[in-house]
């Protein structure tokens, strides 16, 4: 798998620039803002690595996440269908170990599983890693593959030549993301006139 460029998405969180013992505590108090609903249970002391970036695509939303190992639990906000997305989530680097609806997974370097943020999940960064996640609307995404429902927390192994596939779209669409994002804006900035 290639090697992720994050440069020209916008970061959301960076640890980099916090004292290193305020780290943990910064993370673990400012990712939930980003990700409502979740909660950092277990993060090592002193993280050496915290970046969370963004690119807003239409109705959903493409983040990179880089993240000492990490135990994070996420509880769905009473609401109606609308703002929950189905992820799909590409492993980078590292492993995470996935927990949703019965079902686990593990991913190393190159998977990807789908999460679905109406139901509870728990995700366990058994190391340093990087992930990709696609935000979908999921009521877009479950009208046109209701099956999708029954897939999350299941191994899409990236040795698989179709998520192999995926994976390498998803990562072209990052870097092209910031680009998309500025012709969407300009071309329906001549329309409103």
């Amino acid at each position: 798998m290639e090697t992720v460029n994050l440069e020209g998405m916008s970061p959301v969180l960076d640890l980099s620039g916090v004292d290193q013992d305020r780290r943990a505590l910064f993370w673990t108090d400012t990712a939930p803002t980003i990700f409502p609903g979740l909660a950092i249970k277990a993060i090592e002391a002193n993280p050496g690595v915290g970046l969370i970036q963004h690119s807003q695509m239409g109705q959903g939303a493409i983040f990179a996440i880089a993240s000492a190992p990490a135990e994070v639990t996420y509880a769905p906000r009473p609401s109606s269908d609308m703002g929950q997305f189905l992820t799909m989530m590409l492993q980078a680097e590292g492993s995470t170990i996935a927990h949703q609806r019965q079902r686990q997974c593990e991913l190393t370097q190159g998977d990807i599983c789908f999460i679905d943020e109406r139901h509870p999940f728990r995700l366990v960064g058994v190391e340093q890693s990087q992930l990709l996640l696609l935000r979908m609307p999921r009521a877009l995404v479950m009208s046109r593959f209701p099956e999708m429902e029954h897939l999350v927390a299941t191994l899409i192994p990236g040795r698989d030549p179709g998520s192999n596939l995926l994976a390498h779209t998803l990562i072209h669409l990052l870097h092209v993301a910031p680009v998309l994002r500025v012709a969407s804006s300009s071309t329906s900035g001549g329309r409103g006139g």
